[in-house]
């Protein structure tokens, strides 16, 4: 393997691990982890469904079916923007955010178990340099 692309193969085989083992950790909930991250975006405050998409990398076209299910299970709820009469909030409900109060450790546990390798300071390194490639 090349240095060149080394750092997009191992951030890809890095997110795949993650995302199988977090998907088998939260199962016994029925929640899957694009569900998950999607609820941990919206926990501080309702956000247009187009920021959802933006923010969660995907298209609004596949994000309508994931939040109609989450919507049919009871965890969210859709509101007219009361700015922006074409578009919608969409928030937690108390279901959602007890379901993600359960999920959460749950989480936690598989993120430290990845990260378990790593010294305490080679982990919070890894976090601040991920951190200045996403923000800048």
């Amino acid at each position: 393997m090349t240095p060149d692309n080394e750092f997009w193969r191992l951030t890809w085989q890095m997110w795949m691990q993650a995302r199988q083992v977090l998907a088998g950790a939260l199962a016994p909930l029925d929640l899957q982890p694009r569900e998950f991250w999607l609820m941990t975006v919206m926990r501080e405050a309702p956000r247009p469904q187009r920021d959802l998409a933006a923010l969660c990398g995907l298209d609004p076209s596949t994000l309508v079916p994931i939040l109609d299910g989450m919507e049919r299970r009871g965890w969210i709820e859709r509101r007219r923007h009361p700015r922006d009469r074409r578009a919608h909030l969409v928030a937690l409900t108390r279901a959602g955010s007890a379901l993600l109060r359960r999920a959460r450790p749950i989480a936690l546990r598989v993120q430290a178990e990845q990260m378990h390798p790593l010294t305490a300071n080679e982990r919070a390194r890894i976090v601040a340099l991920l951190r200045k490639l996403v923000h800048g």
